[in-house]
């Protein structure tokens, strides 16, 4: 069991589960979100595409964002296993996703919208690198300051609270489909996101052990 999906809405935590699994389980963690950051550094044509949507807080086509993923599931680090953040969003993408690598685990991290819009108002956006801060439970070595680039920090205009619902009102239309069809497919797990982060990835760690013996 080393082929793992992690999802769950923005301010879920999944990106720092992820980590967590990657130090304990020895596997790539391999996240859309640090490799758009890493386009956005490079200022690459697809670099700047990226910055864009993410600034007016919209989402990066599925052809660019598949063949991303496809081409860095075939490095070699990824054949013995992953933990795959950040996709796939929606069914179109699990479905293809499908045609591409064959899944152990579904991973979906449960928030309830209240502790999600909490911690999505205190996100902050580095707007040179793309790297994601929050106030409460991840702030910046210096306030308002990135940490890679030292560049200032913006609140993007999609942690506003009409944005913030709106978002979420999407991420339940795409997940409810994302959620049915892992679950119809066998490869589904829940773990509940509101609690602490030790509280949560303690969870996580009992559930993948059970699993993995």
């Amino acid at each position: 069991m080393k082929k793992i999906v992690i999802f769950g809405a923005p301010g879920s935590g999944k990106g720092t589960m992820a980590e967590f699994i990657r130090d304990a389980w020895q596997i790539p963690w391999i996240s859309t979100g640090e490799i758009f950051r890493h386009e956005m550094l490079a200022k690459s044509e697809l670099g700047v595409k990226i910055s864009e949507s993410m600034y007016r807080g919209q989402l990066v086509a599925d052809e660019v964002v598949n063949q991303i993923v496809r081409q860095r599931l075939a490095q070699d680090d990824a054949q013995k296993g992953f933990i795959l953040d950040g996709y796939p969003r929606d069914l179109a993408q699990a479905q293809y996703l499908t045609t591409v690598i064959n899944l152990d685990i579904a991973l979906f991290i449960k928030c309830s919208d209240a502790i999600v819009a909490g911690r999505m108002a205190a996100r902050r956006t580095c707007p040179n690198c793309g790297e994601i801060f929050n106030i409460i439970v991840k702030p910046p070595q210096q306030e308002n300051i990135c940490d890679h680039c030292q560049t200032p920090l913006v609140m993007r205009p999609d942690a506003q609270p009409a944005a913030i619902a709106e978002r979420l009102a999407i991420f339940h239309k795409n997940n409810d489909q994302l959620i049915d069809y892992y679950q119809n497919g066998g490869k589904l797990i829940v773990v509940d996101g509101d609690p602490a982060i030790n509280e949560v990835w303690q969870n996580i760690k009992q559930v993948l052990h059970i699993i993995n013996n």
